[in-house]
């Protein structure tokens, strides 16, 4: 009697810990992905190649079951900002979110935000 009353409630807590552990997984491999991609772009010296380019290529190939197609899609954006010295890349992730099982309130989109600043800041 005790586990028919009881059994409910320990699978709607197993159901929640699914669900919010994979949000939470989503959400680390975006922000992994957008500070990999950031500082790939950022060590790149922008007279040989572009640092914009460089970091879209590299959030894309860190992690392809989060970060699907960055190139094709509008929810990668790299922005190149400020002039020497103190130029910096700007990397923002907004991704689409599927929840694991879908019983509790998710976000439906995992957001990832990083700057960093160049590091070769010679005029162009």
């Amino acid at each position: 009697m005790e586990f028919a009353l009881t059994m409910p409630m320990f699978v709607a807590i197993l159901f929640a810990l699914l669900d919010y552990g994979w949000f939470f997984m989503n959400k680390t491999v975006a922000d992994v992905a957008v500070a990999r991609g950031c500082r790939a772009g950022a060590i790149i010296d922008p007279l040989d190649g572009d640092p914009a380019t460089t970091a879209l290529v590299e959030m894309t190939g860190w992690s392809d079951f989060i970060v699907k197609d960055c190139e094709q899609h509008e929810w990668c954006l790299i922005r190149d900002i400020g002039t020497v010295p103190t130029r910096r890349l700007e990397c923002e992730l907004n991704t689409p979110y599927q929840p694991l099982i879908g019983l509790f309130p998710t976000p439906s989109t995992v957001h990832a935000y990083n700057v960093t600043r160049l590091e070769s800041q010679r005029p162009q």
